[in-house]
């Protein structure tokens, strides 16, 4: 019975470590293919170009080999895929135009200014000329009403 236990622990513990490692190969596997898709972007000019989606794919990187160092490999492995595919989004900005590159000899100071533009001004609306004029003045009369006191209420009688 001793040596069965020892047999179903020892390949318990080696199946654990089979596991371990694969997961370790698997999170060396995505950190190398960050890197190259990295130098991917590098190529296409990424770092000048595509400056955020080229920083985010660097911190990430940076982020997945800190973790790795500290034997979490799962979260080196997600972060790694995230570096690669922020590598991918930088090349295809650069692809779609990226940021223009702005060359200050293209540019001269020789262009006429603007014409000014005249600003139409509203007109103001006429307002008839007796609106605020009194013609006559209004007399009301008033009269006087005599008020009646209410008769008072009966009062109750107590049992």
């Amino acid at each position: 019975m001793g040596s069965r236990f020892c047999a179903v622990w020892l390949a318990s513990v080696s199946s654990l470590g089979l596991v371990s490692g694969c997961t370790a190969s698997k999170a060396s596997l995505q950190l190398v293919s960050a890197e190259q898709a990295l130098l991917r972007a590098e190529r296409f000019e990424a770092p000048t170009r595509a400056e955020y989606e080229y920083t985010m794919a660097v911190r990430y990187l940076e982020k997945a080999r800190e973790e790795a160092g500290y034997s979490d490999f799962r979260i080196a492995d997600a972060l790694a895929r995230k570096s690669a595919e922020w590598s991918d989004r930088a090349i295809i900005f650069v692809e779609r135009g990226g940021k223009a590159l702005l060359q200050f000899d293209d540019v001269t100071d020789d262009a006429a200014p603007p014409a000014p533009v005249e600003q139409p001004i509203a007109p103001t609306p006429e307002e008839p000329e007796d609106a605020f004029e009194v013609d006559e003045e209004l007399e009301l009369e008033v009269e006087e009403i005599e008020l009646e006191p209410e008769p008072a209420a009966p009062e109750e009688e107590s049992p």
